[in-house]
């Protein structure tokens, strides 16, 4: 079906918001991957490689040989190793003293949408996958606000 001239585009990815933080999971300061992006009205967070610190003791080196014995980490949640949720972004966004990294802060943390994966690969396409997805979704429910 050709497509009529008020029909909206995905978002492009050169217009999604990338953070260098993760944007869920309570134990996220201790995944080594994490993916966070904001795409129009959703944040697209992914996070994995878990290795809480009683793997460690504070110690790097022990860490790094736990680690290279049990990769890709911990399970972050029954038969997942790395996660991709969706949010509904907020308006507010991240300027807490010692951060003020920006990151939208969703007003409610029921997540819209969760995918599993198991290998750092799949996470990483997964995650670029559900941000072209919510692009067009956004992009979808603009049109929609647009007809009313």
């Amino acid at each position: 079906m050709p497509r009529t001239d008020t029909e909206r585009l995905p978002i492009p990815a050169e217009e999604w918001e990338w953070f260098g933080d993760p944007g869920h999971f309570i134990c996220a300061r201790w995944c080594r991957f994490h993916l966070c992006t904001l795409v129009g009205d959703y944040l697209v967070s992914t996070v994995g490689a878990y290795v809480h610190p009683r793997r460690s003791g504070g110690n790097e080196q022990a860490e790094a040989e736990w680690l290279a014995d049990n990769w890709p980490g911990e399970e972050i949640g029954v038969g997942r190793m790395y996660e991709t949720m969706v949010f509904r972004a907020g308006d507010t966004r991240c300027d807490a003293d010692g951060c003020n990294c920006g990151m939208p802060i969703p007003d409610n943390w029921s997540e819209l949408e969760c995918v599993g994966y198991n290998m750092p690969g799949e996470a990483n396409r997964g995650h670029l996958e559900m941000c072209q997805r919510y692009a067009a979704i956004d992009a979808a429910m603009d049109e929609e606000a647009d007809d009313e």
